[in-house]
């Protein structure tokens, strides 16, 4: 029964020592790849190994920016997508102030089970694609294919629909029973570039169910002289020790900090948290960390049923003062017109967004000369 990847390489900082210093580098493939050969496609019984992954393809189009009216934490507030599942032109871009570039679009969906059963299934396929083309990062959880590289295929359709440029990172499986499952990252890269290797945090006490994947971003510099980077943490807690992991997820943010100092300050915790927003501000270690904030509250729903807060995304007030204040969530049954079982067939969840500035406006050198880009 798999259960963590073999740890690569060490730390030696001595002040986050109590971690033992590990951390877990992905392989760097041409798509940033991490697939495994295995015997079951619903996430279970996975033997990871590494395969190549092919490169992204290289033709441009221009993507939709969120409603130029200013949006409020609340379902409906959405990227602009497509008019329907069928229409398979480029959407039209829309800018309320020409003078300024379009801002950074960064998201969250929990894609339930994205697997075989959903790739094969057309509508429920075009229905995804349109879901992350507004996207400049989309973190994804949930991923349980073992014998397709979904992601891979995801990409490769997504460039061929619309003409992109979509890369992405996944990581490896994770998991403490047979069902297991892997975190991935699928972005635009005419807008942003991956800097240094993706990694995952090691876990030798065993106090996460599935380890986040780390990855650093930033603004491509033809967007912006002072390009803003970016950490995502991609987290998926498990709902029945969401407290507890979530403590622990603060005790992680002080190694990070401590890796990136002098890189690296805005830090942004994103996927399922399977607690809702006051209950992570309440009952954690986040409680005593009041310069932390959700993107959304508690009066949003972020499920499919309308009856769960439970996807976020968490920054820092002072040190992200790129996040824009406009943020939502993509009702899927009110966007492609369908019935609750419809969007079922999607996902259990609904895709979240918030917008920040192309801008960095910390004082951090986020263009260190020691990143090694990550394409």
């Amino acid at each position: 029964m798999p259960r963590r990847p073999l740890i690569c390489r060490f730390f030696g900082a001595t002040h986050w020592a109590w971690l033992l210093g590990l951390f877990v580098l992905l392989p760097t493939a041409s798509g940033c790849g991490y697939f495994s050969s295995t015997t079951s496609a619903d996430g279970t019984g996975a033997e990871t190994s590494t395969e190549t992954a092919e490169v992204a393809t290289e033709t441009g189009s221009e993507k939709p920016i969120e409603p130029a009216t200013t949006p409020t934490s609340s379902v409906g507030s959405v990227p602009q997508l497509p008019k329907s599942a069928s229409d398979s032109s480029t959407p039209t871009r829309i800018n309320p102030n020409p003078t300024t570039a379009r801002p950074l679009m960064l998201g969250s969906f929990n894609i339930q089970r994205f697997g075989e059963s959903k790739s094969v299934n057309e509508t429920v396929m075009n229905r995804l694609l349109e879901i992350a083309y507004p996207f400049d990062v989309l973190a994804i959880q949930e991923v349980v294919s073992q014998k397709e590289p979904v992601v891979q295929d995801f990409v490769t359709k997504l460039n061929a629909k619309y003409g992109a440029k979509f890369n992405y990172v996944v990581g490896p499986f994770v998991g403490r029973t047979s069902y297991v499952e892997r975190a991935a990252y699928v972005y635009d890269t005419s807008r942003v570039k991956v800097l240094e290797q993706p990694f995952m945090l090691a876990d030798p006490d065993d106090k996460l169910h599935r380890e986040p994947l780390i990855t650093r971003f930033q603004v491509r510099e033809d967007l912006s002289a002072s390009p803003f980077s970016f950490v995502m943490v991609n987290l998926h807690l498990d709902p029945e020790d969401g407290v507890a992991e979530l403590d622990h997820v603060s005790d992680l943010l002080n190694v990070l900090q401590s890796m990136f100092q002098g890189q690296e300050d805005d830090f942004l915790f994103v996927g399922d948290f399977n607690l809702s927003p006051g209950k992570m501000f309440s009952e954690t270690k986040f409680a005593s960390r009041p310069e932390w904030k959700p993107v959304l509250d508690d009066s949003v729903m972020t499920n499919t049923r309308k009856d769960k807060a439970y996807d976020n995304m968490l920054y820092h007030v002072e040190n992200t003062s790129e996040f824009l204040r406009r943020q939502g969530v993509i009702d899927l049954a009110a966007r492609f017109r369908i019935t609750l079982d419809e969007t079922l067939e999607i996902s259990d969840h609904l895709p979240i967004w918030a917008a920040f500035s192309l801008e960095e406006s910390g004082p951090q050198n986020v263009a260190s000369g020691t990143a090694t880009t990550v394409r």
